[in-house]
């Protein structure tokens, strides 16, 4: 791990990180950003956090999302609040100067033509090791993600009752989702015929 270098900075820090902690706080991830800020303090041997050294401090961060920004900035903001307490004419960042607050990235809607491709590929997937039920895993997740609204935490913290095994003299002893909410599953067009709707299938899934 490396060692923060120390600065005129690092004690307020150190101060400022203990009260937090004191108050039941886990602040690793500020203490992280006020390590940089205090090794940018000591190398650029500043006297002093002051509107340029901050500003100069912020574009070390341009590698960044806006978001990530926003949040390190006021970090930053709320330790100079803190030392401010003391020292009543230190600097404080202005909130009109932080990145704008952004929607989060437009979420992709699958069309029901390329949920059936995404179940053809899965035929083509071959098992491993750490995964014997590779091929079945993955179309029982797409199945999941598009016909019941789970979404991928629901789908990871399915319990293992939901599974069972019908050995039939096709299945050969494959798994099958017999939940009553998932036992739906699209059914996988003939080749060169038109896509199934996923939502028109009204068969139990078969894991084979």
């Amino acid at each position: 791990m490396k060692t923060p270098t120390e600065s005129w900075l690092s004690p307020l820090i150190l101060r400022y990180l203990d009260l937090k902690k004191a108050l039941g706080r886990g602040f690793a991830v500020e203490r992280r950003v006020l390590e940089t800020l205090g090794d940018f303090v000591a190398n650029s041997a500043a006297t002093d956090l002051t509107q340029s050294e901050f500003e100069r401090w912020c574009k070390a961060q341009t590698h960044l999302t806006p978001g990530v920004r926003r949040k390190r900035m006021r970090i930053v903001r709320n330790f100079c609040l803190y030392r401010r307490r003391t020292e009543p004419n230190c600097f404080v960042p202005n909130l009109d100067g932080f990145p704008h607050p952004h929607q989060p990235v437009q979420p992709y809607i699958f069309s029901e033509t390329e949920i059936v491709h995404l179940l053809q590929a899965t035929t083509h997937l071959r098992s491993v090791v750490r995964c014997p039920l590779r091929r079945q895993f993955f179309r029982v997740a797409i199945v999941l993600l598009y016909t019941a609204g789970y979404a991928v935490e629901n789908c990871c913290a399915l319990p293992s009752k939901t599974m069972t095994h019908r050995p039939t003299r096709f299945s050969c002893g494959n798994p099958s989702f017999t939940s009553p909410a998932i036992c739906r599953s699209p059914r996988m067009p003939a080749e060169n015929s038109k896509p199934t709707s996923p939502h028109g299938a009204d068969t139990a899934f078969q894991g084979g």
